[in-house]
């Protein structure tokens, strides 16, 4: 079922978010894939990326087949279930989501930072750069504010249920979690796997890209996957268990 939805998602991302930029896609897949990772653990959620992404090029093919996407989908499935080994140790101490405010800043500032004092996007975008940059960085402020206030919220819901499911994942620390698996999959991996595919797999002059292109575009999106993944998996977490619970309940009468 998890395999089924994950293609479904990828199969739907397909669709580029900016025209004339086929690798800036909002994807809903890799949420499931954390949710698998989360609740079955490394071995199934690995399996779940890597059909997923299979059959995802399979039934929406775009361009020739680059095994790095592959790879990263399977690290989606193995990466969070790590992770969490990490964070359920100062898991009670997670009930604020300051850890998970400062590590959105952190990204936000690292993209001005990126933007305004090196040269990556100027030498691609030339003089238009003056006001592209302000836009991005404008929607990313945007996306990491509703990224926030989305998390407190959900938080708040969770916290009612904390006592009667002790072992599930805050949202905090499921936003955490999320926080560096995007930033180390879903920016940096990402980057390299699409320089990959425009340097060697498809080496055309007139589709290739520099990382000062890709990079910015992937920061951009960045905080919008973490709001879908964090809110998703959080849900999906919440209920899965109380679905569980119920039914082994009446298993048991």
């Amino acid at each position: 079922m998890l395999v089924v939805l994950d293609t479904f998602f990828i199969a739907l991302s397909k669709f580029s978010i900016l025209p004339g930029i086929s690798y800036v896609r909002l994807n809903v897949g890799p949420m499931i894939v954390i949710f698998s990772s989360i609740l079955l653990g490394p071995l199934y959620g690995g399996i779940v990326g890597a059909l997923g992404d299979l059959l995802g090029m399979l039934i929406a093919p775009i361009g020739i087949y680059n095994p790095f996407m592959t790879v990263i989908s399977i690290l989606y499935g193995v990466l969070p279930w790590l992770l969490m080994l990490l964070t359920r140790k100062f898991r009670t101490k997670l009930k604020i989501s300051l850890p998970v405010i400062a590590s959105l800043v952190s990204i936000l500032i690292a993209s001005v930072l990126l933007f305004y004092l090196t040269d990556l996007f100027d030498k691609n975008y030339g003089d238009q750069s003056y006001w592209i940059k302000p836009v991005i960085i404008s929607a990313l402020s945007i996306s990491i504010a509703i990224t926030i206030f989305g998390i407190i919220l959900v938080n708040k819901k969770f916290q009612k249920n904390i006592l009667e499911m002790p072992s599930l994942p805050s949202p905090n620390e499921i936003g955490l979690i999320c926080i560096f698996v995007e930033v180390l999959l879903g920016v940096f991996a990402n980057s390299a796997a699409i320089l990959f595919y425009f340097h060697v797999l498809a080496p055309n002059p007139d589709l290739s890209r520099s990382i000062g292109v890709i990079l910015p575009f992937y920061l951009c999106t960045c905080p919008f996957e973490i709001l879908i993944e964090t809110l998703g998996v959080s849900w999906l977490s919440l209920i899965s268990t109380k679905l569980l619970k119920r039914y082994i309940s009446k298993d048991e009468d």
